[in-house]
């Protein structure tokens, strides 16, 4: 392997390893260091393993950055492997509904965390590494349970629960049925034409799509022809899911980005993770416009209750 092109340096500014002035020189034992933090170079290796070409993948990914990303993400799975063991077979559409609804509360993705480890799956969340494009990834720990990895590439409340909720779905469809040993995802791809695409990322869409707004429900609301604000919190009330899942499906369905910002929530996970970056006072005011927002929806909410 060519250690020497390894991003160390990238790793070392989000504080995966220590800076240090000889770090290009070191390359070789900080990435051994990572892959034995990562379960050992079997783990490793199954991590980049791909079945079919035809992933969700940016054709510019760096694969030597793609190997640092998914290495970390196992290294601090194991590092904070949850007590409960893993029984294959629990992830279903049922239990991804589950998981769904927790968006409901203020502490959601919190909650999805400590849901999940009482399931024994990790999930991970990491800040973006330069030249790795990717949202999400689903791996797996030596001991065979999955690992969830998000990355706050993107920090919005939609796309955050939509990507919990795919990696989610590959880790029961998929990886459950020995039919995938990883998945990565770049999800501004899913424009792109299905035909050229793994059926399997389609399949794990579908789910997550099922579970956090049901087709039934998503036809018969008034939301789909009239996206008002009323209309979003009224269908976000009835299904108990965050008014930034009903929001996005309306942007991402319209290809209108604007629509509807009110909602989005950009910076709210990175905020509950400890992860939040310096706020300047024009986003600080955007923040407060987007609390109150909030607040009106979940006394809403409560009233209908």
């Amino acid at each position: 392997m060519e250690w020497s092109r390894s991003p160390v340096k990238p790793m070392a500014k989000l504080g995966w390893i220590p800076d240090r002035p000889d770090l290009a020189g070191r390359a070789e034992h900080v990435m051994r260091d990572l892959i034995n933090r990562a379960g050992g170079l079997d783990v490793a290796i199954a991590s980049l393993y791909r079945k079919n070409d035809h992933v969700r993948a940016n054709a510019k990914m760096n694969p030597f950055a793609l190997g640092a990303r998914c290495w970390q993400i196992l290294a601090r799975a194991t590092e904070n492997r949850p007590k409960a063991d893993y029984e294959p077979g629990t992830v279903t559409l049922d239990f991804l509904r589950k998981v769904a609804r927790l968006s409901w509360s203020e502490d959601g993705p919190r909650l999805a965390k400590e849901f999940l480890a009482k399931h024994g799956i990790p999930l991970v969340i990491e800040k973006h590494l330069p030249k790795t494009y990717l949202d999400g990834v689903v791996l797996r720990l030596g001991d065979g349970r999955p690992v969830i990895g998000l990355i706050l590439r993107y920090d919005r409340i939609n796309n955050s629960w939509f990507c919990l909720l795919h990696e989610l779905a590959h880790a029961g469809r998929h990886m459950d049925n020995d039919s995938g040993e990883a998945f990565a995802d770049d999800f501004t791809l899913r424009k792109l034409d299905r035909r050229r695409e793994d059926p399997r990322k389609a399949q794990a869409d579908e789910w997550a799509d099922e579970s956090l707004i049901p087709r039934i429900d998503w036809e018969a609301s008034a939301v789909r022809d009239r996206p008002t604000t009323m209309a979003v919190m009224n269908l976000a009330n009835a299904l108990q899911v965050h008014p930034a899942i009903v929001a996005g499906k309306v942007r991402y369905g319209r290809r209108n980005y604007r629509l509807l910002s009110q909602f989005v929530g950009t910076g709210e996970v990175r905020r509950q993770f400890g992860m939040a970056r310096a706020i300047r006072a024009d986003a600080a005011a955007k923040d407060r416009i987007i609390a109150e927002i909030k607040s009106l929806f979940f006394r809403f909410a409560r009233q209908g209750n």
